[in-house]
């Protein structure tokens, strides 16, 4: 059996299993009308798929990809992603255990502030164009799921 070139350049293309959408070169979940806690996103991210979690959200131009789908699609709500500075106040980890970034481009003016000393978990901030901002974690948002082992080109 000779394989055309073309099932390369299909393989390539393939779509995101369900219930994943593909945004940029990712598969992300939109939670749209489920809202819970960021703890119970993360559980409910992680029953999805193997591999999947809250999203990683690393570069400007992913941001900007999600901000503008959540816009289009879902409203333009607050959503949780992967990050919390939960285990030690001010350091900021992805759930993949890399760095965020700090300050400019990504967060909100004068973000985070841990405002009450209990906001430990990051989102999109619906009323700063998908910024972000650090929140109380039991504060209940959309979210958003990423499966990491579905790579598309």
């Amino acid at each position: 059996m000779t394989l055309s070139p073309w099932n390369h350049i299909l393989a390539a293309y393939r779509a995101c299993d369900l219930p994943f959408e593909l945004v940029g070169s990712g598969c992300f979940y939109f939670s749209d009308n489920l809202a819970m806690g960021w703890d119970s996103a993360r559980t409910f991210c992680k029953s999805l798929a193997a591999g999947a979690d809250l999203a990683v959200v690393a570069d400007c131009n992913l941001m900007h990809l999600l901000w503008n789908h959540i816009l289009a699609a879902y409203n333009g709500s607050n959503h949780w992603i992967g990050a919390t500075d939960q285990h030690e106040e001010g350091m900021w980890v992805w759930v993949d255990g890399t760095a965020v970034t700090m300050g400019t481009p990504f967060w909100k003016y004068e973000e985070p502030n841990n405002l009450h000393e209990d906001e430990h978990c990051l989102h999109l901030n619906a009323s700063s164009n998908g910024y972000f901002n650090d929140a109380n974690c039991t504060l209940v948002y959309s979210f958003i799921c990423q499966d990491p082992l579905t790579q598309v080109s």
